[in-house]
């Protein structure tokens, strides 16, 4: 089953691509890693907008738990369409060797 237009284009905003990339490198996956991408989307449609702050004792700072989620969705979606990882990438850096 193929992801629908709707998911594509939630996927693409997962791993800033265009639409037309996304379809086409998720033309060719297969069902059980479109499986994980849909369950993905799910997680990412629930804190796309949360902000988690807490505050640790001593040096342990701010954790900003969403940003992380998020972060990993990235990471492991644009993987799963054979895209480069972008280390960072939200942070404002890319990783070296990538291309984007």
């Amino acid at each position: 089953m193929a992801l629908t237009s709707e998911q594509i284009d939630t996927v693409a905003e997962i791993v800033d691509e265009s639409y037309a990339t996304v379809a086409d490198k998720a033309s060719v996956i297969e069902a059980a890693t479109e499986a994980h991408i849909v369950e993905d989307i799910a997680t990412w449609n629930a804190n796309r907008d949360k902000v988690k702050l807490e505050i640790g004792g001593g040096g342990d700072g701010v954790n900003l738990k969403a940003k992380r989620l998020l972060d990993a969705i990235t990471a492991r979606t644009r993987r799963r369409l054979g895209l480069p990882t972008l280390v960072g990438y939200r942070g404002g850096s890319i990783s070296a060797g990538s291309v984007y």
